[in-house]
C-alpha cells in the first residue's frame, strides 16, 4: 500500500536549501561512491554541513505523544536541518513506500513542512522530497 499523494499547490519549498543541501550529498556520493554503510554517509555529511554552516541537528529524538501528554513512540530523524528540514539517509536498492511513510512520521511529530530522502545506493542520486501538508506554516514558507 502506497501513501497517500495530494497534491497541493505550495510551491517549492526552500530551494536554495536544498540545492545546498544536494550539492553536499552529490560531492560525497562522488567522493566516496555507493558501497558504505548509511552511518559512513552521516558522519560524513555532517562534517560536511558544519563547514557549510548549515544550523545541523543530528540524531534528533522525536517523541509522539497524546493529547494527554503520555509517550506513544519515539523516534530518531537523521538530521534536521535550519530547524526546517528533515535529511533522512538510506542505502538500499531503492526508496521504499516505507521509507515515506517514516519521513512523514517524523514530519508530522515535529511539525516540519519538508523532508529530503537520499538513498546512496544508487546512482545517479535522485534525492526524494517529501511535504508535510499538515505542517502548521507551512503557507509561510513558500520559496523560502
Amino acid at each position: 500500500m502506497n501513501p497517500k499523494i495530494i497534491k497541493k499547490n505550495v510551491g517549492l519549498l526552500f530551494p536554495k536549501h536544498c540545492y545546498l543541501i544536494n550539492k553536499i550529498c552529490y560531492g560525497i556520493q562522488n567522493e566516496i561512491g555507493t558501497i558504505y554503510k548509511e552511518k559512513d554517509y552521516q558522519k560524513l555529511s555532517y562534517v560536511r554541513f558544519l563547514n557549510n554552516k548549515i544550523p545541523t541537528k543530528r540524531e534528533v529524538l522525536l517523541e509522539l505523544k497524546s493529547k494527554e501528554g503520555i509517550s506513544i513512540s519515539k523516534f530518531y530523524a537523521d538530521f534536521i536541518l535550519w530547524n526546517l528540514i528533515v535529511v533522512e539517509f538510506k542505502v538500499a536498492d531503492f526508496i521504499k513506500s516505507d521509507y515515506i511513510r517514516q519521513v512523514l512520521r517524523y514530519l508530522e511529530t515535529a511539525d516540519l513542512p519538508l523532508a529530503l530522502i537520499y538513498n546512496f545506493r544508487v546512482r545517479p542520486l535522485k534525492p526524494k522530497r517529501v511535504v508535510n501538508f499538515k505542517c502548521s506554516n507551512i503557507d509561510q514558507h513558500k520559496n523560502v
